[in-house]
């Protein structure tokens, strides 16, 4: 790796999804920490953030102290917004995993693929390419997203409309949901909107 040293590629992969869905970042290092990533993959994949969340990386669990846990924090986790990403980039951690609500289990892996040199009259973070739709909230993780996705195939069916009404798509109908879109603009725009929700801090080149 090389270049500016501020500034890292990350690409955001959901797992185990029959079609891929990923998308690709630069983001600022040298003062971000593991929370402000974790609004960039909500906004960029195209989450609520309305569930609990961690980053397990290598043997270790990373959450968001500040949020309504159950029964409390565990002491053994670590505070995810002491965390500054450029912390743990020296060495790199074998695996890199973020899970999005852990009764659906969303996990998706990071990866940090290079340093890039940033570009003049630009706004980071930045979402530069991805694929894929984001799957539907509360469905039931990669078993139910595979269930809803037959039901928006063939809609016609009598059990597909009572499982997408089930799902709260009670006015489906053919091509209403389509799992290889990726809106680039709309991504980005998510992006500056969350920063700005969550008092972060974007950066000006």
């Amino acid at each position: 790796m090389n270049g500016n040293m501020d500034f890292m590629q990350v690409k955001i992969s959901l797992k185990d999804c029959s079609l891929p869905v990923w998308r690709r970042v630069i983001m600022p290092i040298a003062s971000y920490t593991l929370y402000d990533l974790h609004l960039v993959i909500q906004a960029v994949m195209g989450w609520t953030d309305s569930h609990l969340h961690g980053f397990f990386i290598d043997t270790k669990l990373y959450v968001d102290k500040k949020a309504e846990w159950e029964g409390g924090v565990d002491d053994e986790y670590e505070d995810e917004r002491l965390i500054v990403i450029r912390s743990f980039l020296k060495r790199l951690p074998k695996q890199i995993i973020y899970t999005y609500d852990f009764g659906d289990s969303w996990d998706h892996e990071i990866k940090f693929e290079r340093y890039v040199v940033s570009k003049i009259e630009a706004t980071y973070p930045m979402c530069i390419n991805g694929s894929g739709a984001c799957p539907p909230e509360d469905i039931g993780g990669m078993g139910g997203y595979g269930n809803f996705l037959e039901a928006v195939k063939y809609p016609k069916r009598k059990a597909n409309r009572e499982l997408l009404k089930w799902y709260g798509y009670e006015d489906q109908h053919e091509g209403i949901f389509d799992p290889t879109a990726f809106d680039l603009d709309g991504a980005n725009s998510e992006l500056r909107e969350s920063f700005k929700k969550n008092k972060r801090k974007v950066i000006l080149k």
